[in-house]
Parts: C-alpha cells; sequence; structure tokens
C-alpha cells in the first residue's frame, strides 16, 4: 500500500471511530467536515487534486479574439493621425478614375507604366471604401486586410508548428511597427500581405481527398497576390518551398511535383493576364518598378538598409533564429527545413533593396518576411514557455513588450512627421488657384488631386516630369530642373506649391529661382516638422505671365 493512499485509509478511520463520541460532545457533521477539510488543506499530502499547470490554463483562453483586439487598436490611433500620404492620394484618386473609366468611358492616364501593382485591383477597392467612409474607410479596409493576416498567421503555425505556438506567433506579429502602419495605410500592400498568407494556409490545407483543389486554390491566391503587389513575387518561392515541405508524401519527387503544379497554377493565370489583356504597359510597369528597378530618392548604402531594416524586425529576426537552431534538436527533418524556409524570408526584402541602395518603402516590405518569420518565432517562445509550465508564459509576453516599446515611437513619429499635413495647403491652395489660376507647379501633386478634385482639369505640373522650351534656346527642349528654372524665369506658373526639405536636389534650384525672379512672392509657409524646418511654401505670380 502506497503512503498517500495509507494516510486517507487512517485518517477516513479515525473519523468513523470517533464520530459518535464527538456526537456526545455536541459536535455537528457539518462541524466535522469542515474540520476534516482544514485539517487535509494543511497537509499537502492529502490534497487529492492538484491544480493544473498555469501554461493549461492559460491555452484554454481564446487567444485570437484577445490578438486581433489589440491589433485593432494599435491600427485604428493611426487611422485619423495624419491626413493623406502620397502614395494614399495616388492610389484612391487612381481608382476614382478607373471606376469613371469603367462606368462612362473617362479616359485614364498611363497608370500601368508607373504603378508597382495592377491598377484595376487594389485602386477601386480602395476608392469604393473612400468613397463609403472617405479616407479612414480607405484605411479601415487595410485594417481588415491585416487582421485577416493575422489570424491565417495563426492558422497556419497551429498547422505547422503546434497549438501552443500559433498565439504567441501572432502576438509577435501583431505588435510590429510595420503591422500597425499598414493597418492604417491605404495602400496595396495590406491587401498582398493577405493573399499571400491565405496562398501559404491554402497550402497547409492541401491535404486529403480535396488536396488538389487546395492547391489550385494556393496557386490562384499566389497569382492574385503577385498582380496586387509586384514585389510579392519575391516571396512567392517561399510559399512553393511550404508547398512542397506540407507535402503528406515521403521523398522528394512527389513534394517536388506538387510544388510545381502549384507553380504552374499561378504562373498561368498571370501569364494569360499579363500578355493577353496587360500589353506593353504593363510589361512596362512591371520592369520600371520591380524587375529593373532603380534607387529612387537618397542613396542608402547597404549598411543603412541592413540597420534600418534591423531597426523594424531585428527582434522577430533573432528569434526566428533561435527558433531554426532549436528546430534541430527536433527528430522532424520537415520542422527543421520549414524554420529554415521561414527565416529565409526575413532576409529577402533587406538584402534586396541593399543591392539597390534604397530605403524607400522599406518599413512596408519588411513585413511581408516578417509574417513567415513570426511562424518560427512563435515556435521557438512555445519552446521556451514550455520549459516551466507556470512561469514560462512569462517569456512571449516580455517579449511581445519589448517590440511594442520599440514600435510606439516609431509608428507615432511615421504618421505624425513622416509626411506633412496638408489640411492647411488645401485650404490656401483652394484660395490661390481660384485667384491666381494656373499653369500651376504643386509638389504634393497626389494630395491635390485627392483632395482637391475640382483643380483636375487645370493645368497642373508635377515634380516628376516637366518639358519646357526655352525662350532664349528655342531649338532646345528643356527637361528636370533646368525646364521648372527657366519655366519660372519666364513666369509660366501662376502658383507654385513647393515642399523645400523633401527633395533637396530637385527643389533647392527652384526655391532660387522663385527668389530671384521679380513678381514672385511667398504666399504662405505652412508646415513645421519636429527640427524646425518650415515646408510647404506656397508662392504666386501677380505680374503678367509669360508663355
Amino acid at each position: 500500500m502506497s503512503s498517500d493512499l495509507e494516510a486517507y485509509v487512517v485518517t477516513d478511520l479515525r473519523d468513523a471511530l470517533g464520530i459518535e463520541r464527538r456526537k456526545r460532545h455536541g459536535l455537528s457533521d457539518s462541524h466535522l467536515y469542515r474540520r476534516r477539510r482544514s485539517r487535509r488543506a494543511s497537509n499537502p499530502a492529502e490534497s487529492r487534486e492538484p491544480p493544473a499547470p498555469v501554461s493549461d490554463r492559460l491555452s484554454e483562453i481564446p487567444w485570437l479574439p484577445a490578438i486581433l483586439a489589440i491589433q485593432a487598436g494599435l491600427s485604428l490611433r493611426l487611422v485619423w493621425a495624419n491626413t493623406a500620404f502620397s502614395d494614399e492620394s495616388l492610389y484612391l484618386w487612381a481608382g476614382r478614375l478607373e471606376w469613371a473609366h469603367w462606368l462612362h468611358g473617362t479616359p485614364l492616364p498611363a497608370f500601368a507604366t508607373y504603378f508597382s501593382g495592377a491598377p484595376v485591383i487594389y485602386p477601386p477597392l480602395g476608392a469604393l471604401a473612400n468613397d463609403i467612409g472617405g479616407l479612414a474607410g480607405a484605411r479601415l479596409l487595410s485594417m481588415c486586410f491585416m487582421l485577416g493576416a493575422t489570424s491565417l498567421l495563426y492558422a497556419t503555425t497551429s498547422r505547422l508548428l503546434g497549438r501552443r505556438a500559433a498565439p504567441c506567433a501572432a502576438a509577435v506579429f501583431v505588435v510590429l511597427g510595420p503591422a500597425q502602419v499598414l493597418g492604417a495605410f491605404a495602400t496595396y500592400d495590406a491587401m498582398a500581405i493577405f493573399l499571400l498568407a491565405l496562398a501559404t494556409w491554402l497550402a497547409t490545407r492541401a491535404q486529403g481527398t480535396h488536396d488538389e483543389l487546395f492547391l489550385v486554390a494556393a496557386g490562384l491566391t499566389l497569382a492574385l497576390a503577385d498582380a496586387t503587389k509586384y514585389a510579392s513575387a519575391l516571396w512567392m518561392p517561399i510559399v512553393v518551398l511550404v508547398v512542397a515541405l506540407t507535402a503528406p508524401q515521403s521523398g522528394w519527387f512527389r513534394p517536388l511535383l506538387r510544388a510545381a503544379r502549384v507553380v504552374l497554377y499561378a504562373a498561368f493565370p498571370l501569364a494569360i493576364a499579363l500578355f493577353g489583356f496587360g500589353g506593353k504597359a504593363y510589361e512596362h510597369g512591371i520592369l520600371f518598378t520591380t524587375l529593373d528597378r532603380q534607387a529612387g530618392g537618397t542613396y542608402a548604402t547597404a549598411a543603412t538598409v541592413l540597420t534600418d531594416s534591423f531597426s523594424w524586425i531585428g527582434i522577430v529576426f533573432i528569434l526566428a533564429l533561435g527558433g531554426t537552431a532549436v528546430s534541430f534538436l527536433s527528430t522532424s527533418p520537415r520542422t527543421r527545413w520549414l524554420c529554415a524556409t521561414l527565416t529565409l524570408a526575413l532576409l529577402l526584402a533587406p538584402l534586396h533593396q541593399a543591392q539597390i541602395h534604397t530605403t524607400t518603402s522599406l518599413h512596408k516590405h519588411v513585413i511581408f518576411g516578417a509574417w513567415f518569420g513570426a511562424i518560427v518565432a512563435g515556435y521557438l517562445l512555445a519552446r521556451a514557455a514550455d520549459i516551466n509550465r507556470d512561469k514560462g508564459w512569462r517569456i512571449p509576453a516580455v517579449v511581445a513588450g519589448i517590440e511594442l516599446f520599440i514600435a510606439i515611437p516609431q509608428t507615432t513619429a511615421m504618421f505624425n512627421y513622416g509626411w506633412p499635413n496638408t489640411s492647411r495647403m488645401n485650404i490656401v491652395l483652394t484660395r490661390v488657384i481660384t485667384r491666381y489660376r494656373c499653369p500651376c507647379l504643386v509638389a504634393e501633386l497626389s494630395q491635390l488631386r485627392y483632395y482637391l478634385p475640382q483643380f483636375g482639369a487645370f493645368p497642373i505640373t508635377g515634380p516628376f516630369s516637366f518639358f519646357y522650351w526655352s525662350h532664349a534656346t528655342p531649338r532646345d527642349l528643356l527637361n528636370g530642373v533646368p525646364a521648372y528654372t527657366q519655366a519660372i524665369r519666364n513666369h509660366h506658373f501662376s502658383v507654385v506649391e513647393i515642399d523645400p526639405a523633401e527633395n533637396i536636389t530637385i527643389y533647392a534650384p527652384i526655391i532660387r529661382a522663385l527668389r530671384s525672379t521679380p513678381g514672385y512672392r511667398l504666399v504662405d509657409s505652412i508646415y513645421i516638422d519636429h527640427w524646425g524646418h518650415r515646408t510647404m511654401q506656397i508662392w504666386s505670380y501677380s505680374g503678367t505671365r509669360g508663355t
């Protein structure tokens, strides 16, 4: 007989033999019961049902709704933080024109030649949300896409690396700065991330009697993601490798054949869309914005690109490396290959942008790889939490807290100071253009087209491409900065809106020409950023305008 069982028998026998004697002394049954329970509680050896470990009780909590609520709150605080960014204005304005073209045959600018995604996919969808709820409506649409991506991350992680890893993966993803930003950013990035996530989840579901249907769906979804944002194709090999690594068959031939079929399911509709319907404009856009993209804006060294990338997703990268190392303790080769493949996805965007020496849109691109890397990060955190079943849950909580501590200042600075608030500019430009008319030179051209559509038919020039015939040398066609400065000296522009701090190389000569040309005066200097720079100057010409 064991010592615990022996203690129980002795205790019960003692109570049975002494019950009559205790009743004779006036002790009730309830009193006897309370004294017996108190005695057993004071003796740990008599505790028959020990409490479940904290980790087991935490696993019963519906974590996904709680994580989605946190993610929504983090993005909602940014939705109304600033006016539209130039990319947001451009895509929503383009979507508005796409609807006008479909419904009324309105001519379209050549969006396909310079958009980094098909202009017929996200822009009309974003414009529809904008018509319903304004800029906030379009941003909330992006938030819905990001919430969907997190839900798919939870489901995919659960299928690939276990149910305990799923909430950890989702938690480290939603608090990242780029995830918060794209949840309040009306561009096609959030939609593309959602579609990549959906394709990956469909690939993990492709098992059993309907596996081919899931593979077809994964391929078509992958094609739609690539068309929504051309740069999504950078992560297409990662999804294809996941398809191969989740094959139910052993060996290498059948998993390889399974991956090849998904590639065909994705490539076939893309080829039809590009060569059958897209034409030369889409081919030029894909080459110009993605395949043969040149560095735009300020030159950045490879070290700068990698350092900036690490500031956005560095914690996830470290955790993913640790998860890959821990996976080699597993007896499953597939787990090792999965972790290595998903960790590799984190490096694709930083290495590509380091190669072309630009940090443009870096914060948006690194989150694509972070979605995949978060799966491995969740795996590591779940393994770490299992070391101590009562206190291990503190490890993922602390990691998520550190990420949030880093991300909040990043996202707040980006939305408050990343681009100028154009509310006052819109009011001043409306007054000045109405009085002085056009031609106009407007640096924030996409914002003007979005917020002030009443000037859509006016001859308004943007800061990227301008040709001008010089009176001094009429046979020479000027382009770029010489064209802008010569047009100002000839009083061609009636109104000029310029942001000197945005692109000094282009705008500094224009500012000098405005100051040195008689007849131009500074109407307003609108925005002062947190470094004290005066920006968004609006000039007008009140004399006799040249040609």
